[in-house]
């Protein structure tokens, strides 16, 4: 286990060299003083070009929108912008405590939800559920200024202390989509009247669940690798059923060690091994269509239902179940089919027929893309009735669901 020394310092580098403009006099009442974060100057040479999480190191690099919340005393103050070079931002002078260190929350691009006492923000919470943008991960970290409030000072400094972690989960089953994990902290939320520099049991962040628990990762890449940022949470014990990944592939959550701020969980047993199970709408077990290639089957035929409003596309709940005859030879949209003309999955893929319900005696109407030799794979992947969200396989557009090949 590593701690995230590369996010501390990357961090730092956010409030290390901290400027408000000079004023002339002190802020009279009602007056901002405005602040600037330089970090254009900082020891990594990058000039403002910090714009991720580098998962290969820990470090944290701002994006443009990202922010920084300033507080004080009890209260919020302001609120500072990340530009591409610097966080630049007004706070209230008048609500400001002279004598006192500035207090810096950097919840990167995500939006606060205020906890208000009277017209006062008190505190705040977010919640880093979504986390499918591997370039913007939702980073949690805070700090006081080294130096107390005084509206005449020019420059403020501060190291930002991270109030969550990075963790590395490798995905044993292959998988396009996104993929989310249940019963994880996924809520922050932060009182402004606490100081941010101590401990997490006594700085003012608790971290709790927000509905059900979700985090949702990117999809895995060609090493079998997704990250997300963790909040500290106890020890997990595997998960039972309602307990389990969500996406296309369902299964049993695995155990969960302790989670602990500002650590790197990336080496040996804090990586966190994921055996997801079948894919939801799939039938058990694969089977071999080539050599070297295995298949999920469907639970039951696929059918268009054009009887509800919004239509929606779902799999019969059995493998011998069909509709039959009830009207759906017609040309109808408001019928339930499971019987289709060639390439109509509802996408203009170049064919003159393409709606579920199209009907004509011309093949050539039907050709996928325009042409008879193309396949309902070919290009776009749209004329292929799998590419549509299908309610209880998935639900997601194009993650995996095909009509098998002539060859298959």
């Amino acid at each position: 286990m590593k701690k995230l020394s590369t996010i501390i310092i990357a961090a730092a580098l956010l409030m290390g060299m901290a400027q408000c403009k000079k004023q002339e006099t002190p802020a009279s009442a009602g007056e901002t003083v405005t602040i600037t974060l330089d970090v254009s100057g900082s020891s990594s040479g990058s000039n403002g070009s910090r714009v991720s999480v580098d998962t290969d190191s820990g470090e944290i690099k701002p994006v443009g929108g990202d922010r920084v919340i300033v507080a004080s005393g009890n209260k919020y103050v302001g609120e500072l912008e990340y530009n591409g070079t610097k966080f630049v931002g007004d706070i209230s002078s008048t609500d400001a405590t002279v004598g006192q260190p500035l207090k810096f929350y950097f919840l990167g691009n995500l939006t606060p939800q205020y906890t208000m006492d009277g017209e006062n923000k008190v505190g705040c919470s977010v919640v880093i559920s979504d986390q499918t943008d591997s370039g913007n991960r939702p980073v949690i970290s805070a700090n006081v200024s080294n130096e107390n409030y005084d509206p005449s000072t020019t420059d403020y400094s501060s190291v930002l202390k991270n109030k969550c972690a990075l963790m590395k989960f490798v995905v044993n089953t292959p998988s396009t989509a996104a993929i989310s994990i249940t019963g994880m902290n996924n809520k922050v939320t932060v009182d402004f009247s606490k100081q941010p520099n101590v401990e997490p049991e006594n700085d003012g962040f608790a971290y709790s669940m927000d509905g059900d628990g979700l985090i949702t990762m990117p999809a895995k890449g060609a090493d079998n690798v997704t990250w997300a940022i963790v909040l500290p949470q106890d020890e997990l014990a595997a998960g039972t059923a309602g307990s389990v990944y969500t996406g296309i592939y369902t299964g049993i959550r695995p155990a969960i060690h302790k989670i602990e701020h500002n650590k790197f969980y990336n080496e040996g047993n804090d990586v966190i091994n994921m055996d997801v199970n079948l894919p939801q709408g799939a039938i058990n077990g694969k089977f071999s269509v080539s050599a070297n290639k295995k298949v999920y089957f469907s639970q039951g035929n696929l059918q268009y239902i054009g009887s509800e409003s919004p239509a929606y596309w779902k799999f019969a709940d059995n493998q011998w179940q069909c509709f039959g005859d009830n009207g759906q030879l017609g040309d109808s949209p408001t019928i339930d089919r499971d019987f289709f003309g060639w390439g109509t999955s509802g996408y203009n893929h170049g064919a003159n027929c393409y709606q579920p319900w199209s009907t004509n005696i011309e093949d050539s109407d039907y050709y996928a893309y325009g042409s008879a030799t193309n396949h309902l794979n070919d290009q776009t992947r749209q004329a292929d009735w799998g590419y549509n969200a299908i309610r209880n396989g998935g639900n997601q557009e194009n993650i995996g669901w095909y009509t098998l090949t002539q060859s298959e």
